[in-house]
């Protein structure tokens, strides 16, 4: 005799299978930016996203483009400057070389 309550714990977990699969879990684009930049970003900001990372190695780039009024902005700058994990430009001068390349003491920094 088949126990139609396991069939139907066998058929939930293969539709849950599917929708993590799918993505249907996963967090909007506003939370991974707030969660990675550190700064709340509002749900109702537009932001253009594209990711190209796949592969094995995840090699790609991901590019965001968040557009929003001065108000918002005047916002999340307040929550830049409270935030220990910004930091205020330019850059130091070994951080700069590491980004842009150059030359210290006879060194070659390339890009």
């Amino acid at each position: 005799m088949i126990d139609i309550k396991k069939q139907y714990k066998h058929l939930l977990l293969l539709v849950m299978v599917i929708l993590f699969l799918t993505g249907c879990f996963s967090e909007s684009i506003n939370k991974r930016i707030s969660r990675s930049l550190g700064i709340e970003i509002p749900k109702d900001i537009k932001i253009e996203y594209e990711d190209t990372h796949g592969g094995f190695h995840g090699d790609g780039e991901t590019v965001a483009v968040v557009e929003f009024n001065n108000s918002i902005g005047e916002d999340i700058q307040s929550e830049m400057l409270n935030n220990e994990d910004w930091n205020k430009l330019p850059l130091s001068e070994n951080l700069d070389l590491i980004m842009y390349g150059g030359k210290k003491e006879g060194m070659d920094y390339a890009l």
